[in-house]
């Protein structure tokens, strides 16, 4: 069974570019171009993994992670970020990696890993960002005795 990767990327000229190199390891891939596509679509099919741009011109990226990582927080989420200070903050909000682009054929090693990541793992890693950490003392309001 092929593995499913959702790409979010809002320049057709960077998804062929993902879809070309992806493609050799014959994943099943879907592309939206905007960050509520993404999000809607994350919640009608399970996927794999994603690949994210955070600098998208319908939405703000990083509230697009934001929601993705509070919906599937064992999904690896691989961010195209524009500079490390952005990845770093990707990584902070909960993404399993981050790529700066220009992207280049290490995205296909980053997210043959992390879709091969066992689930003890994912949650671990999930549970260790910065993101589980702050979301965890939330739940503690949300159940008013």
């Amino acid at each position: 069974m092929k593995k499913s990767i959702l790409i979010v990327e809002d320049e057709r000229h960077l998804w062929e570019s993902l879809r070309d190199m992806l493609s050799t390891d014959s994943y099943d891939m879907e592309w939206v171009q905007t960050g509520h596509e993404a999000v809607r679509r994350s919640i009608d099919r399970t996927f794999d993994a994603i690949v994210l741009d955070v600098d998208l011109v319908d939405t703000n990226g990083w509230k697009v992670l934001d929601c993705l990582c509070g919906l599937h927080p064992f999904l690896p989420i691989v961010v195209l970020a524009g500079s490390i200070d952005d990845g770093e903050a990707a990584s902070l909000l909960g993404a399993a990696t981050w790529l700066v682009k220009p992207i280049d054929r290490r995205i296909v090693k980053t997210v043959q890993r992390f879709m091969d990541e066992p689930r003890e793992k994912r949650a671990s890693r999930a549970m260790g960002s910065h993101y589980g950490a702050l979301r965890l003392p939330d739940l503690e309001h949300a159940f008013p005795e």
